[in-house]
């Protein structure tokens, strides 16, 4: 058996392509080839398995990067094959990514996302827009943010598993509130009312404690 590996890439860090592209690191898709000359009696056969696209990554720094690269690749590629994907990834609608998010605060914790919880990420993420881009996913950071999408996110779920689990799983943390449902939801509320929400302009990840008084 022989043991070979293919890769894609177009220029940039990371590539030996011909190109001049500007794919990064964890843009550049991967798959292992296992091949096998197989002979008995008079019977050759060359068999081929070829594993799915996977990344490469040399720094802890770039897991969450590569993890977004994994969860655009999942949610729309139709050719688990095409390891030039990310040369032109396609745009997502926000039906797709607003179930993949909620799907992976549900593997990461035991809750997802719900219905107002979503639409808060989707005003935030698309405005007017019901598609959103590669870029303005993970590489454009948010107005008024030095950050991205994905990193805030990407943050949060990171401080929910290290510090707010429990009181996240069982619905004590509202989460994802603007500023202007927040002030609406307290509204009128007696003394000592407050709820928590995920702070929008933390980028690893804060809660900010809200109430009256």
């Amino acid at each position: 058996s022989e043991w070979e590996e293919q890769k894609a890439g177009v220029g940039g860090k990371g590539g030996k392509g011909a190109n001049d592209g500007s794919l990064a690191v964890t843009e550049e898709l991967h798959n292992i080839s296992f091949i096998m000359k197989f002979e008995f009696q008079e019977l050759l056969l060359d068999l081929e398995a070829i594993t799915l696209p996977l990344l490469i990554i040399s720094n802890v720094s770039q897991l969450s990067s590569a993890w977004a690269s994994v969860l655009w690749f999942n949610m729309l590629c139709l050719d688990p094959k095409n390891l030039l994907f990310f040369s032109s990834p396609p745009v997502a609608s926000w039906t797709q990514l607003g179930e993949v998010l909620s799907w992976q605060f549900s593997s990461a914790t035991k809750r997802g996302l719900d219905k107002e919880q979503l639409s808060m990420l989707a005003e935030k993420l698309c405005g007017n827009q019901n598609s959103i881009s590669w870029s303005k996913f993970c590489k454009e950071n948010m107005p008024n943010c030095s950050f991205t999408f994905w990193t805030w996110i990407d943050g949060i779920l990171q401080l929910i598993q290290n510090h707010l689990e429990n009181i996240w799983n069982d619905g004590l943390v509202m989460g994802f509130v603007s500023r202007k449902k927040e002030k609406s939801l307290l509204k009128r509320k007696m003394d000592g009312t407050f709820l928590l929400r995920f702070s929008e302009s933390c980028r690893d990840g804060g809660i900010t404690f809200s109430w009256i008084e």
